[in-house]
């Protein structure tokens, strides 16, 4: 915390690698270490949320499909996050550490500003974030083959 660096951890994708690696029967010694250290990391995640570190939301792009990011969210929750603090740390936290947040992070007049909209409120239920029907990027609305 004295030099306000930002801690990006990806406290997600163990499951999701336990899950697929015992499926797919991935080497024993990669499966193994997987499961002693994803809870092991997911308490190290309590411990700096408790310190007040700046958490920004990590992906591990290429572990897991893309557009599977979303099952971090529910996971830093469990781990000591209010669902606003998961969803500021994908973006005003991220934005800030970046160096980035007269740029990004927020939705103001001047910013480079793509948005998501969710079935409900990620706020009360944050595996909503999993839901995503519409995406705002760059001035383009694009819908879910789902949403009406």
């Amino acid at each position: 915390i004295q030099y306000d660096v930002g801690l990006s951890m990806d406290i997600g994708a163990g499951d999701w690698m336990i899950e697929e690696g015992m499926r797919q029967g991935w080497v024993e010694e990669f499966l193994r270490k997987t499961i002693e250290t994803t809870q092991v990391q997911r308490d190290s995640f309590r411990r700096a949320h408790e310190a007040g570190a700046p958490i920004v939301f990590g992906t591990d792009a290429g572990i897991y499909p893309h557009g599977m990011a979303y099952i971090q969210f529910p996971v830093m929750v469990e781990y000591g996050m209010t669902p606003m603090q998961a969803i500021q740390a994908a973006t005003s936290v991220a934005a800030i550490q970046l160096g980035w947040e007269d740029r990004v992070g927020a939705v103001e007049a001047g910013r480079f500003g793509d948005l998501i909209a969710v079935p409900g409120n990620p706020l009360e239920d944050i595996s909503l974030m999993e839901n995503v029907d519409t995406v705002i990027k760059g001035g383009l609305v694009f819908r879910s083959a789902m949403t009406p």
